[in-house]
C-alpha cells in the first residue's frame, strides 16, 4: 500500500515516518458561563492531519519534485490520500511548512537525505 498519494500521484519517495494528529476546533461561541464557570462548547469539528518524513528511493528527480510540490502556494489546496488507522483517509489539504536535511554533495550535486512536512485538512472530517 502506498501511504501517501497527492493529487492522484504516488511519488517515488519512501515514507520513513508518518504520524497522524487531530485538532478539534471550536467557534467563537465557546466560552465559560459567568454563573459557575461551566464551559459552553460549540465545536466546528475534528480535523485529522498528518506529519510525514520522506526519504529518497531510486528516482531522485521524483523525490525533488515532491519537495517542489509542497513548496507551491495554492488557493485551492490539494487532494491527499494517507494512512489512517488500518485503512486510508482522503481529504483536501494544504501545507504551510516543511524542512529538509542535506545528506551530501557529490561532484557539485546536492543530495537531500529526508524532508518532513505537515499536511493539514481544509475541512473537518468528523462533525459534531
Amino acid at each position: 500500500m502506498n501511504y501517501c498519494i497527492l493529487n492522484g500521484k504516488a511519488y517515488d519517495a519512501n515514507v520513513v515516518e508518518l504520524s497522524e494528529n487531530f485538532n478539534i476546533l471550536y467557534t467563537d461561541n465557546t466560552k465559560r458561563t459567568l454563573s459557575n464557570g461551566h464551559m459552553f462548547l460549540d465545536p466546528i469539528g475534528t480535523f485529522i492531519g498528518h506529519s510525514i518524513t520522506f526519504a529518497p528511493m531510486n528516482n531522485r528527480a521524483d523525490f525533488d519534485a515532491l519537495w517542489e510540490f509542497f513548496k507551491i502556494p495554492r488557493r485551492e489546496g490539494f487532494h491527499a490520500k494517507l494512512a489512517d488507522g488500518q485503512s486510508v483517509i482522503e481529504y483536501d489539504a494544504y501545507t504551510s511548512n516543511g524542512a529538509r536535511k542535506l545528506s551530501q554533495i557529490v561532484d557539485g550535486v546536492l543530495l537531500w537525505d529526508t524532508f518532513e512536512v505537515n499536511i493539514i485538512p481544509i475541512d473537518a472530517q468528523v462533525l459534531p
